[in-house]
């Protein structure tokens, strides 16, 4: 009985001892070692420490924009970012307005009054310029004033005509950077005296002191005022600061009121109106 079964036994066992030694073989088999390039830390292009860095975003563009209106002086540095693009825009005062006039004559037994109109300011001048700073620049400002109106005149019978006091000019605009100077003349006031002058104020102009000749620069001068009328209500009208269409600003328009126009002449014995002041507007991109 024993032989008979003995040869199964001996088989069971055996594939038994197999199986378990198959088993232990697969649990100590080392994994598959990972593609070159892959994820192990210190390999070129991997995914670990040493991964190549890319370029960083492109930095976006800057700007800085102050605008100066108010008579006196004033200070702008820029020391944030460099190269930096400056522009500056340099705008005179309004001249301003003559008085009016009136004279009072005869007429049968009784008078009659004819009334005159002044003559208007002329605006001011104005300039650009634009140039680029590796390091930290001031710009010294001084903003003109606009000119005041004439004062009304009246006078009675007897004798001519006279007409109203000249408008004031508007006082200049003056920028200081580096070594350079750029100065917006103010306009002229209305007439330039008395008696039965009626002339429209001259423009102002521009002039600029030790200027590179490789800086960006443009001006035009103001318009002049318009004559008034010796018995009339016609005329007078203001002339009109000038104006430029290059850069970032175009003619001083952000500002209000309006800045560098002159100031209209005044009918009858009324004064005339002041001019508008002058102004300054700086923008820097980095």
């Amino acid at each position: 009985m024993r032989k008979k079964w003995l040869p199964h036994i001996i088989a069971v066992v055996s594939l038994a001892a197999f199986i378990v030694l198959g088993l232990a073989s697969d649990a100590t088999t080392p994994p598959p070692a990972p593609p070159s390039g892959g994820g192990g830390g210190g390999t070129t292009g991997g995914g670990g420490g040493n991964r190549p860095v890319g370029d960083p975003p492109p930095r976006e563009q800057q700007e800085i924009r102050r605008n100066f209106a108010t008579p006196g002086n004033h200070t702008f540095t820029f020391n944030e970012h460099f190269p930096a693009t400056i522009e500056i825009y340099v705008l005179g005062a309004g001249g301003g307005g003559q008085g009016g006039h009136s004279k009072t004559y005869q007429q049968g037994l009784g008078t009659r009054t004819e009334n005159g109109q002044g003559a208007g300011g002329g605006g001011g001048g104005v300039a650009y310029t634009r140039f680029t700073i590796d390091s930290p620049t001031t710009v010294n400002m001084t903003i003109g004033a606009g000119g005041a109106g004439g004062s009304g005149h009246s006078k009675g019978l007897g004798g001519s005509w006279e007409s109203g006091q000249p408008g004031a000019a508007g006082g200049d605009t003056i920028v200081r950077f580096r070594s350079s100077t750029i100065t917006a003349q103010g306009g002229r006031g209305g007439a330039v005296s008395g008696a039965q002058n009626v002339t429209g104020g001259a423009g102002g102009i521009t002039g600029r002191t030790d200027f590179p000749a490789t800086q960006e620069w443009a001006a035009e001068n103001g318009e002049n005022g318009r004559d008034g009328q010796h018995n009339s209500n016609a005329g007078g009208e203001a002339g009109s600061a000038g104006r430029l269409r290059v850069g970032s600003v175009q003619s001083f328009g952000e500002i209000d009121p309006l800045p560098g126009i002159g100031g209209r002449g005044a009918h009858g014995n009324r004064a005339g109106m002041q001019g508008r002041n002058g102004a300054v507007i700086i923008v820097v991109k980095y």
